[in-house]
C-alpha cells in the first residue's frame, strides 16, 4: 500500500489555508463558451419537433398503405368466394 505524499504547503504535510480554499477562481486563458444555453435549447426543441413531425407523417403514410391494402384485399373477398 502507498502512502499518499504530503500536499506542499507549509511544510509540515498539511495546506495552507489558500490551497484548502473552497472560493471560486475563475480561469484565465482558458476556453470561452461558443453557444449560449438559450440557443442549444431552443435548438434542442426544434429538433425534437421535427423528429416528432416526421414520425406522425411517415405513421400516416404506412396507415394509408395498410388502408389502401385492406380495400383491396375486401374488394377481392366476395370475388373469391363466388368462384
Amino acid at each position: 500500500m502507498t502512502q499518499a505524499s504530503p500536499t506542499p504547503g507549509n511544510g509540515t504535510g498539511t495546506p495552507t489555508v489558500e490551497e484548502r480554499s473552497q472560493e471560486f477562481r475563475p480561469v484565465t486563458g482558458g476556453a470561452t463558451e461558443t453557444s449560449s444555453a438559450e440557443g442549444l435549447l431552443i435548438t434542442a426543441y426544434v429538433l425534437m419537433w421535427a423528429i416528432l413531425m416526421g414520425f406522425l407523417y411517415l405513421t400516416f403514410r404506412r396507415q394509408a398503405a395498410v388502408d389502401k391494402r385492406l380495400g383491396e384485399l375486401e374488394r377481392a373477398l366476395p370475388k373469391r368466394s363466388d368462384a
